[in-house]
């Protein structure tokens, strides 16, 4: 009966530290598979926001070509309408003349500082200068605003100067 006893205890004695061994193990592999899920969860979040990012990129860099060849001819355009007039002036007598070189000289430089100004954002976009987020687009969409906005101030300047029959107002 004494052996039956001794036995019994050794027995429970063996199974509490065999199932409270697997239950550590258990604990550590619970911690190990929620440090894994967090992982996963921030790799996921980290490739999803590189995705969108590298979308929004695209999406900029595309919408930027576009309105880059738009505003080069835009800028091209005033610039030979400029030297056009410029040669037109030359018929008129000196205070005229004189006048209308001022205007055309301060409306060159608008579209000089202009194409300069597309050709540095340009530079940005080669050399990939632009962090690509989610204030890019905005920042994108206020830069061509301003390009626009200053093409036709250039552009109701020159409208002011010439007639519809391409000759010279005077102003």
């Amino acid at each position: 009966m004494k052996n039956s006893i001794a036995f019994t205890i050794l027995s429970s004695c063996f199974a509490l530290l065999l199932f409270g061994n697997c239950k550590q193990k258990q604990a550590e592999k619970y911690k190990e598979d929620a440090t894994d899920s967090v992982s996963v969860t921030e790799g996921l979040n980290r490739y999803d926001k590189d995705r969108m990012q590298d979308d929004i990129g695209k999406t900029i860099k595309k919408d930027w070509e576009k309105f880059k060849d738009e505003s080069e001819g835009l800028v091209k355009n005033t610039g030979d309408q400029i030297k056009k007039l410029r040669e037109n002036i030359a018929k008129f007598d000196e205070i005229e003349r004189e006048k209308l070189q001022k205007t055309l000289d301060s409306l060159e430089q608008k579209n000089l500082g202009l194409k300069e100004k597309l050709e540095m954002r340009t530079l940005e976009f080669k050399e990939n200068m632009i962090a690509f987020n989610s204030n890019a687009k905005e920042k994108q969409k206020k830069f061509q605003e301003e390009v626009k906005h200053d093409i036709d101030e250039i552009i109701k300047a020159l409208e002011k100067i010439v007639t519809p029959n391409e000759s010279i107002k005077d102003q």
